[in-house]
């Protein structure tokens, strides 16, 4: 009971997904401005509600590499040095939801395709979002899993022509792997 109790204290003190008020431009100047990383969902009145399971499985991944997760109102004005003003207006982006993006609390936020990504997914761009490229492992990200390229260079008398240099990979059995399709999943 007692240990139930300050697992429900932290939570309500440092929860895992921070729901900002609407009307606090402090917290929102903290979020893009004060040096920590942050994944940022938008939200309206109408659904800041329980956040997604999604977003809380992504805020677990992403908590311990130091990424923080809110939900923010993006669309309600607030006072910024230009006056008052919504989050949509101050870095350009739509006017309806979805919006996700990721900041490093330093530069101007970066949007994300989020739609339908399961929570690695989700972790796995926030990360490559805010994490500079010196300190990410040398990895692919597909499907938000983190693995070691699968480029395979052939060794030997360089091809002519990139055909032959397929053809003969194909012949040695060498798995060619094609580059993804970047789709973004928030346009219909």
């Amino acid at each position: 009971p007692i240990a139930a109790f300050f697992l429900t204290a932290k939570e309500w003190v440092d929860p895992l997904v921070r729901l900002v008020p609407a009307d606090d431009s402090d917290q929102v100047k903290d979020i893009f401005f004060g040096g920590t990383a942050w994944l940022v969902s938008c939200v309206t009145n109408k659904s800041a509600t329980k956040p997604p399971r999604v977003l809380e499985a992504a805020a677990e991944v992403l908590r311990p590499r130091g990424v923080r997760v809110a939900r923010v109102h993006c669309w309600h004005p607030i006072e910024t040095k230009k006056g008052k003003r919504t989050l949509a207006q101050r870095f350009g982006f739509r006017e309806k939801p979805p919006v996700v993006m990721a900041t490093n609390g330093k530069t101007p936020p970066s949007f994300l395709a989020a739609t339908g990504l399961n929570a690695e997914a989700l972790a796995a761009k926030v990360l490559a979002a805010v994490i500079p490229d010196a300190e990410l492992p040398k990895a692919s990200i597909r499907d938000g899993k983190r693995s070691p390229s699968r480029r395979v260079d052939p060794v030997g008398k360089r091809p002519e022509t990139m055909e032959e240099n397929l053809e003969n990979e194909q012949e040695e059995g060498v798995e060619v792997v094609q580059e993804e399709e970047d789709i973004n999943l928030d346009e219909a």
